[in-house]
């Protein structure tokens, strides 16, 4: 039986690939338009074809474009960069110097840092204080820099930062890029909030001390803040499953996850931009969830991260998918009409279900 299980998940994920390059074979072959967000083709009767991403899925390099590879690797110039990303972030060889640039903003450790070790998508600069690893993970549209506390004696920590002002909700903004709240997990994955402070040319962390001073602490304790070019938002809220708690990540690293996964019950949020069909008559709309199995889709209102489980204006379910796609036709069909700008959708999965975890998803678009 347990085979057949695992041959039946198998087959599920094949009929979902094979499914997703049969219709991307149907396309028209070149596109009329490329941006790190989006493709257009023109089918034969005149139709546009729009697939939009709530991530960049692709970079530019020259005359062309390729697809994101948040992969590290040490640059002409001696500088550590992802081999495909947006923003053209770059992280530290050690030494003196900036830790990381992205666009207008930088960040500088106060000493000179360790020669780091890479590996995929993250350069890790041991000990670069007492107790103090840091960790920097190149993401599709910017970076999350993380803490990595291995004793409970980093009462605060100090980085210089250029630029860098406090924004709503938790956030810092420094030009064009913004940072999510900082967010801590120790090892045996309980979760807190440290407390984040701007001042001019500083940006100091001050992780929260109940959780350091706990007897039931797990180190290593990881203090997270997420940073990204990104104009796109996508955050993952959770209620505590014994009702008593609650949690949102804003911009989370990695997978985003719903349903109940330890001790909470999750959702995911993400934008997709409805600038594209603005004016038009939308003949076709799908959303692409890179799951394969039970997932809801909600429309709700906006969010940000000051958003929680509580405060989310959930206004319809779009509709349940077991494999990975929903008609969201009448609700691009609005979004054209009225032109919004931006559509937020939620995904769900019922408690007595296994959680679903997830990239990012997409919507394609027919329309004239």
């Amino acid at each position: 039986m347990r085979w057949f299980a695992v041959f039946a998940v198998v087959a599920l994920l094949l009929v979902s690939v094979f499914s997703v390059l049969s219709e991307q074979d149907a396309l028209p072959q070149a596109p009329v338009l490329q941006t790190e967000y989006e493709r257009r083709w023109v089918d034969s009767d005149g139709t546009v074809i729009a697939q939009v991403h709530t991530q960049p899925f692709q970079a530019r390099r020259g005359a062309g474009w390729v697809p994101i590879d948040t992969t590290l690797a040490v640059r002409a110039d001696g500088m550590v960069a992802p081999v495909a990303a947006v923003g053209d972030v770059v992280f530290s060889p050690g030494g003196d110097g900036p830790l990381v640039r992205l666009a207008q903003m930088s960040l500088t450790w106060p000493t000179p840092l360790p020669r780091p070790v890479l590996a995929g998508d993250t350069a890790t600069y041991p000990q670069a204080a007492p107790g103090v690893d840091v960790v920097l993970t190149a993401r599709p549209a910017g970076f999350s820099l993380t803490f990595t506390l291995t004793t409970p004696h980093a009462r605060e920590i100090r980085v210089f930062a250029e630029k860098v002002k406090s924004g709503p909700g938790g956030t810092v903004t420094a030009g064009q890029v913004w940072g999510g709240p900082v967010g801590m997990r120790d090892a045996a994955g309980r979760t807190a909030r440290a407390v984040r402070s701007v001042r001019p040319g500083v940006l100091t962390v001050r992780p929260a001390q109940a959780m350091l001073d706990a007897r039931w602490t797990r180190y290593p304790v990881a203090v997270t803040q997420e940073f990204s070019a990104d104009p796109l938002s996508w955050m993952v809220v959770g209620q505590s499953v014994a009702g008593q708690g609650y949690v949102s990540q804003w911009r989370p690293a990695g997978t985003a996850t719903a349903g109940v996964s330890g001790e909470y019950d999750y959702r995911a949020y993400f934008e997709l931009t409805a600038v594209p069909v603005h004016g038009k008559q939308v003949r076709a709309a799908r959303l692409r969830i890179p799951a394969c199995q039970r997932v809801e889709a909600w429309h709700i209102g906006a969010f940000g991260p000051a958003t929680t489980w509580m405060a989310t204006e959930y206004r319809e379910l779009i509709g349940v998918t077991d494999c990975g796609e929903v008609d969201v036709t009448a609700l691009m069909t609005r979004a054209a009409e009225q032109g919004w700008q931006r559509v937020s959708v939620a995904f769900a999965v019922r408690k007595d279900q296994h959680p679903a975890q997830f990239g990012a998803p997409l919507v394609e678009v027919r329309y004239r």
